[in-house]
């Protein structure tokens, strides 16, 4: 069998073309096409395996396209779940004393089988599959962390003298696969939204507030600085609401301040400053591109986009339904790279996670609503309604 496919994983289509066939894995040869963007869904090879099978039954080659349609509402969507957080602040307001969180979550590695396939697709088929079992047992009765889920908030940076972090793994029936920045998605936003939270409920500045907390000689520290410097951080607009974020993924640090507005009682993003350390940027162009992307990516999800079932079935089918962020809603980017003499890091997915907290943290400096929950616009104006 030769396969000719826009994967973000040419070992996984091997692997699991090979089971659906029974047949060895060195019989199948994979030719990796132009992606045009794998952001997570390219990790599982479900469709590699249906076209396979297709060719077979008919006996010569096929070309298998999924409409927009199929893929929304039969494809793979991120987990769900929700966070309980609490927090607590000094007497003068300026350090967190303590900071609890609990996420229920469905879990990568129980709920997504392809996705624990993809960690061990070169590991024989009978082992594969004792492994992928064993691996979700494990993460599902809490004998081993789930590292997938609380990557971003187990390891923050910020200097908190109690902090308690914990999972519950949650079963549903929607299948579940990774989505760029993975478990940062959901911890960017759980993280640096209670922390200026904890900012507001002391009176301090959001952006000082963060530097306190963090480790004079890290990384963080000077991204932080050149991001508020780079926004001119405590200049006030008329009718405009400003926040900011800062996360730690992939080995990179990226900070990010937006400027945001309500009109019409729709969110408008205007603005958006980052700064990044990724170490030496062998391609400028290209990182600028990634946190440019990143953002409007994230951008969409955080302001738009969001799943819903009704009797079974995903209501939303296309574009029209399940939104991007349009050419006339896209902010201007700014983005700095820092001149760092250090070893390259990753920089597709680190853009992604402080956008959503941002341009929450922004309207509740707008607003004094505390949004919650995303999409934002949807709570938004549920906040609203009540």
């Amino acid at each position: 069998m030769e396969i000719w496919a826009p994967t973000q994983s040419p070992s996984l289509v091997q692997a699991t073309v090979a089971e659906a066939l029974d047949v060895a894995q060195s019989d199948i040869l994979v030719h990796v096409t132009f992606i045009g963007g794998g952001f997570g869904r390219r990790l599982v090879a479900d469709w590699a395996a249906q076209a396979a099978l297709i060719a077979r039954a008919v006996g010569r080659p096929v070309q298998m396209i999924w409409s927009r349609e199929s893929d929304t509402t039969q494809a793979f969507y991120r987990p769900q779940g929700t966070a309980h957080v609490r927090g607590a602040v000094s007497a003068d307001g300026t350090k967190v004393t303590a900071f609890s969180a609990e996420l229920v979550t469905q879990s990568l590695f129980v709920d997504a089988d392809p996705f624990v396939h993809a960690v061990a697709s070169g590991v024989p088929r009978g082992a594969r599959n004792v492994l992928a079992s064993t691996i979700a047992g494990m993460v599902g009765s809490s004998t081993f962390p789930d590292l997938l889920e609380v990557e971003g908030l187990a390891n923050t940076p910020y200097l908190i003298e109690n902090v308690e972090v914990g999972i519950t793994p949650i079963k549903a029936n929607l299948p579940v696969t990774s989505w760029r920045s993975v478990g940062n998605s959901v911890t960017g936003f759980v993280v640096e939204g209670f922390i200026d939270e904890l900012a507001r409920a002391g009176k301090q500045d959001p952006y000082l507030f963060r530097r306190r907390m963090l480790p004079a000689a890290s990384r963080q520290v000077p991204v932080l600085d050149a991001v508020a410097r780079l926004a001119r951080w405590g200049e006030k607009k008329p009718g405009i609401g400003r926040g900011i974020a800062r996360h730690f993924s992939f080995e990179s640090e990226v900070a990010e301040v937006v400027d945001v507005e309500i009109v019409d009682g729709r969110i408008r993003v205007r603005r958006v400053w980052a700064v990044v350390d990724c170490g030496t940027a062998v391609n400028p162009d290209i990182v600028r591109a990634q946190v440019e992307g990143a953002s409007i990516f994230g951008l969409s999800a955080a302001i738009h986009q969001e799943i819903t079932i009704a009797n079974g079935v995903v209501q939303q089918t296309n574009f029209d339904t399940f939104k991007l962020l349009r050419m006339n809603e896209c902010p201007e980017i700014t983005v700095e790279i820092l001149a760092i003499e250090r070893d390259p890091t990753r920089i597709g997915e680190p853009g992604l996670p402080p956008i959503a907290p941002a341009v929450a943290n922004a309207i509740c400096d707008l607003t004094g609503l505390r949004l919650r929950r995303l999409p934002l616009q949807a709570a938004l104006d549920e906040a609203r309604r009540t």
